[in-house]
């Protein structure tokens, strides 16, 4: 799906829609001067943003229009409280987002804690519960809902909801073109309308960057279509959610090579091709005063495939066959291979260990999930004890289909660390499996206020989860589970003054583990992810319970603030614990309870010719238990393990978290804006002990301006990472010298480079 005529199709829409506009065209629908937020799935009614028990951070598509994002993560990471990214694989659209510790990321193997919804669909894939946000729309977004804690949205530790536009409130055409640093090239357009009861809303936008990095190029495209009916009473939304992307992100680097040129790759290619399309029919209807209907059902179909290159990890026998190479921290009773079995290919044959299938392997991974399910609530608003009440149920229901398919194709290293296949593939190493993931809820959300200064809301959700594997070339990945939990959520809101709130909240969620987990869980077989699944022992569902306390308020016209303590327990945590030769290699297991504390302080203003924001994070996540663990490439491992003590902090989760962006508009033509983020330490993966030095922390300035040349044109410039800071936010232990050409290298840090400095230009019509 290359969606190639993106640009033809939105450019044909406005050679028709016209630049000068109908007095009819130019009507907009008026939305309430109210904020409500929606705490629900689907939005409904919703409730009043000031008696929400929660710290919920809301943005509007001007403010993520403003920012020059590349794409949300990209806005996400400068403006929301609360939230860091960790540049995992090096590439700029495959970040993982960690809101409170709890992670969103595409990548298998990331224990996910944040739900990720668009218009009601969740996007958290079946098979590991991961979110491409490459494939996301980022011009498509109306408004961004950061909703912390548990609710029916049902997550660990936060949920984030996208809601789209469509033509009764979006109308005008939008073309945007920016280019910059490391040939980046994104373009976007959208255009929309509406006649009486019909409307309609199209967006499509195209990435393209050769990197800064070694053979770093990618791209990604999305195209987002939605037709609308609207009437008094009820309304009618049918949208289409596409997106094609090729991404190469070749990942952390071994710390010494990383001193010597940060631009550089271990090994290559780490391909990444994402296909994707989302039809939703969305529905709303009052049945009478008080008491309304809405719902969706959705169709998803996504595609991908991954190609890693990667090091070897087989050895030439004294028969000259080939084998399996010991991990490092295992023991050999000897040095004999008699005792070991020889690789076996596709034909039954043993392979002879020629220099061409030694020295690399290419792993190649294909998986095709199908998705349908849909959401029904019923919401009544009344009287009650004499306050305003809204109550609302309802039942949602997900099933997904998953063919998951893997191979390790013996190949040989390049000069510059690339890959060629010999044709010889290690038949053990084949897995096929097939998933289905059935998820049924039932929940309610009951919010009343008996009195004006108290709110008082009370939920609940019930989750019913079967999952079945079936094995596609033997029995060993056979397996058949079901999870049941309740889910209760209590929160209070009180007016202390005018101008003054305080709430409290406490919730409970679970989550299921992911057919990915349940097929990489055993200690004695570890699994290289994505591409090598065992046999395994069952694994617990995750319960977490979130208690939190804040206030907020505003002091006249000066700032609005807030500020809020909240403590998240998560019992039989499920982690990844690093026990490969290599990189992304392990198994999942569930090692009791971990603790996510922190405070969250927040100020915002907005006066005459000055805007702007601060703020600052405290977050302490750690192990709550005395436990063990392999890191076979850890300096202080005995026996290929580490032992981690009652209070370690989690690795890639910051203690200090701290933003500012402060923005002066000069004049009626040009703003100037700066955003200043700081992430302290954290400490690598492999690292669980804390025994090491951990990831230095880093500051991060960047600048924009704006001119707005015209009513119809504005042109921006943005520059990122100003002073260059060469930083790095993801670090894990691995064997850098398993390539013969680095048997030198000493160090065990694999690094992942922050982006240096990046200038970005471009101009936004808006007709």
């Amino acid at each position: 799906m290359k969606l190639k005529g993106i640009f033809l199709l939105l450019a044909i829409g406005l050679t028709f829609e016209g630049i000068a506009q109908t007095k009819e065209r130019e009507k907009s629908i008026l939305l309430d001067s109210v904020q409500v937020i929606g705490v629900t799935p689907l939005q409904g009614w919703g409730i009043n943003r000031k008696k929400v028990p929660s710290a919920i951070q809301v943005f509007s598509a001007k403010q993520l229009a403003s920012s020059n994002s590349i794409d949300i993560t990209d806005f996400f990471n400068r403006n929301v409280g609360c939230l860091h990214i960790n540049e995992t694989t090096g590439n700029p659209l495959q970040p993982d987002v960690s809101f409170r510790g709890f992670k969103a990321s595409p990548l298998l193997g990331t224990p996910q804690g944040i739900a990720v919804y668009q218009d009601g669909v969740r996007l958290n894939e079946t098979f590991g519960d991961v979110v491409h946000w490459d494939l996301v729309p980022k011009l498509a977004m109306r408004s961004i809902e950061i909703v912390p804690g548990s609710n029916p949205l049902n997550a660990l530790g936060g949920a984030i909801s996208l809601q789209t536009k469509s033509g009764f409130s979006n109308a005008t055409p939008i073309v945007s073109l920016s280019g910059g640093s490391f040939g980046r090239f994104i373009g976007e357009m959208s255009l929309g309308s509406h006649q009486k009861n019909w409307a309609y809303f199209m967006a499509g936008s195209h990435f393209r960057e050769r990197g800064w990095r070694d053979f770093s190029n990618s791209e990604a495209s999305q195209l987002f279509g939605k037709v609308s009916y609207q009437t008094t009473r009820t309304s009618f939304d049918l949208s289409v959610s596409a997106g094609h992307s090729n991404l190469l992100g070749n990942g952390p680097l071994p710390a010494e090579l990383l001193a010597e040129n940060r631009t550089s790759v271990y090994t290559h290619p780490d391909i990444t091709k994402n296909s994707l399309a989302i039809f939703t029919l969305s529905g709303t209807h009052e049945l009478k005063k008080g008491i309304k209907l809405n719902g969706n059902i959705y169709f998803r179909t996504k595609e991908s495939y991954t190609f890693n290159g990667d090091a070897s990890n087989y050895h030439k026998g004294e028969d000259g066959y080939l084998y399996h190479e010991e991990e490092e921290g295992e023991e050999d009773d000897d040095d004999d291979d008699d005792d070991d079995e020889a690789v076996i290919d596709q034909f039954g044959n043993k392979i002879i260990a020629t220099d061409a299938v030694l020295s690399a392997t290419n792993n190649i991974t294909n998986s095709t999930q199908h998705n349908v399910g849909g959401v029904m609530q019923a919401i009544f608003e009344s009287e009650f004890l004499g306050g305003k009440n809204l109550a609302t149920v309802g039942v949602s229901a997900d099933m997904g289909n998953v063919n998951f398919t893997s191979e390790t194709e013996l190949a040989q290293l390049t000069e510059d660390r690339s890959t060629i296949g010999s044709g010889l593939y290690d038949q053990e190493a084949n897995v096929g499996v097939k998933v289905k993931n059935n998820t049924m809820s039932v929940y309610f959300l009951e919010h009343f206020s008996p009195i004006e200064a108290l709110s008082i809301a009370l939920a609940g959700r019930f989750n019913y989860t079967h999952t079945v594997l079936e094995d596609q070339i033997g029995v060993a990945l056979n397996g058949d589970h079901t999870f049941t939990h309740i889910n209760p959520s209590l929160g209070i809101t009180w007016r202390m003054s005018k101008n003054a709130d305080m709430y409290m909240n406490y919730n409970l969620a679970t989550r299921t583990p992911t057919p990915v987990e349940l097929t990489c869980a055993d200690p004695l077989d570890p699994c290289r992810l994505p591409n090598s699944f065992l046999s395994d022992p069952p694994l617990k569902q995750v319960v977490a319970s979130t208690f939190e306390i804040g206030w907020r308020g505003k002091i006249k016209a000066l700032f609005n603030w807030n500020a809020s303590l909240f403590s998240t327990v998560l019992s039989d945590d499920i982690y990844f614990i690093s026990a490969g030769a290599y990189r992304n290699a392990g198994y999942f297991t569930n090692i009791g309870t971990n603790f996510h504390k922190g405070l969250e302080l927040g100020v915002n203003k907005s006066l005459g010719k000055w805007t702007g924001f601060v703020n600052y994070t405290y977050l302490n996540a750690v192990f709550g238990q005395d436990f063990t663990v392999n890191s076979p490439h850890h300096p202080e491992a005995v026996n290929g393990e580490i032992s981690v003590k009652e209070g370690s902090r989690i690795p890639l989760i910051p203690q200090h978290i701290f933003k500012t962006s402060i923005e002066y508009q000069a004049n009626a033509v040009f703003s100037l804006a700066t955003d200043v983020l700081y992430n302290g330490s954290q400490y690598m993966r492999g690292d669980e002990a804390n025994l090491l030095e951990p990831l230095k922390a880093y500051w991060l300035i960047g600048l924009r301006t704006n001119a707005q040349l015209s009513t119809h044109l504005n042109a921006f410039v943005r520059v990122n990472n100003v002073l260059n800071a060469e930083y790095a936010s993801f670090g894990m232990l691995g064997n850098p010298s398993q390539l013969p050409m680095f048997s030198s290298l000493q160090d065990k840090r694999f690094l992942t480079a922050g982006t240096p400095l990046s200038v970005q230009l471009g101009a936004t019509w808006q007709f």
